[in-house]
């Protein structure tokens, strides 16, 4: 990650990802509150994260790490509000095909939705 001036000035490396900290791959739009951005990592040797960092580049932490049943890769942006982060994944949960889930900042009470039959029309 990394921050720039608009005026193209002042370019800072904030973190560089890597396997040990179990988050790589940045893929979608950050967002900012206060003084922390909030992000997801798409990895591709394990099953995504949730982070959070402050703007000036200290304190990396990760705020959820997915293991399949509860999703797989979130690809989309999250959404803020209150101390809740929302998003989605690409994948895993009850038909392998993403959930809707929210967390708060802090990391605590992960929720997806109940889980739905699909159903079929005839």
């Amino acid at each position: 990650m990394f921050a720039i001036n608009t005026d193209g000035t002042g370019f800072t490396t904030l973190h560089s990802f890597n396997d040990y900290e179990g988050a790589a791959n940045p893929w979608a739009p950050l967002i900012l509150s206060r003084n922390t951005l909030y992000g997801t990592t798409y990895n591709s040797w394990s099953l995504g994260t949730v982070f959070a960092l402050n703007t000036d580049g200290t304190g990396f932490t990760v705020v959820h790490e997915f293991n399949g049943d509860d999703g797989i890769r979130p690809m989309a942006g999250l959404i803020l509000s209150g101390d809740t982060l929302y998003g989605t994944t690409s994948g895993g949960g009850s038909s392998n095909a993403g959930v809707v889930f929210k967390v708060h900042i802090d990391g605590t009470g992960f929720y997806e939705p109940p889980r739905f039959q699909q159903q079929r029309w005839k």
